[in-house]
Parts: structure tokens; C-alpha cells; sequence
């Protein structure tokens, strides 16, 4: 912690994270969304209303989380456009 910025870690150019981190996140997101398309047409397929189900909670779970990296880069954007 920085004493000088009222005890708030020093802030960096990238927030003060590992640049690779929402890259990583995206595909991971991107992976869970296919993976439960798949599941829900296999579910469907097999007349399996659980797996069906299974699958839709993976692309909304997914779905959410995409949202989230959305806000993130778009905050991140309005934040480096007032440095300017």
C-alpha cells in the first residue's frame, strides 16, 4: 500500500493487472458458451431435459460473464480518455 495516495495500491498504466488475464477470461467464457451449446443440443437430441437444461445455464452463466468484461474494457476506455 501507498501511504502517499491514502493507503490505495499504486495504480499502473493497466490497472495493475496482468494483461493477459481478460484475454484469458474471454476464452474462457467463449469455451463455457460452446460448451454448453452443446449440451443443450445434445440434450435436445436425446430427449434429456437436464442436460438441455445444464447447457442453457452454461451460455447464460457465460453470457453474464462476457457482460461483465464488456463493462470492464468500456470503463477502462472512459478512464483512458479523461488521462488525455
Amino acid at each position: 500500500m501507498d501511504s502517499r495516495n491514502g493507503g490505495f495500491p499504486k495504480e499502473t498504466d493497466n490497472g495493475g493487472k496482468d494483461p493477459t488475464m481478460g484475454v484469458e477470461d474471454k476464452a474462457s467464457n467463449k469455451f463455457k458458451d460452446t460448451k454448453g451449446k452443446v449440451k443443450e443440443s445434445t440434450g435436445k437430441a436425446t430427449n434429456d431435459e437436464q442436460l438441455e437444461g445444464e447447457g442453457k445455464a452454461d451460455q447464460g452463466e457465460a453470457s453474464i460473464k462476457q457482460g461483465a468484461e464488456h463493462l470492464k474494457d468500456a470503463a477502462g476506455n472512459v478512464k483512458d480518455a479523461f488521462k488525455k
